[in-house]
């Protein structure tokens, strides 16, 4: 699970380094699906369960505001990955 969780974890956090700068970027479960070929349930469950803080003690993704229905975009905080 640590691998997989970590796949995820890199993914994103290659997000928040790349992006624009911003307080916090996003992405959908699509994209992190492809990229790292994990499941898209998978993916979906890391962020609705919040696994990331719960298994790693690291700052985690949530979903996007306004997106709580249908729970797709994801929201990459900027200091995603840190320690809490």
């Amino acid at each position: 699970m640590k691998d997989s969780l970590g796949k995820v974890c890199a993914n994103m956090k290659a997000r928040c380094v790349a992006g624009t700068g911003r307080h916090r970027d996003g992405t959908t479960i699509q994209e992190v699906a492809a990229e790292t070929g994990l499941s898209k349930a998978y993916i979906y469950n890391v962020v609705e369960a919040h696994l990331i803080r719960e298994c790693l003690g690291q700052v985690d993704c949530g979903w996007e505001q306004g997106d709580e229905l249908m729970k797709n975009h994801i929201m990459i905080p900027a200091r995603f990955g840190q320690s809490l």
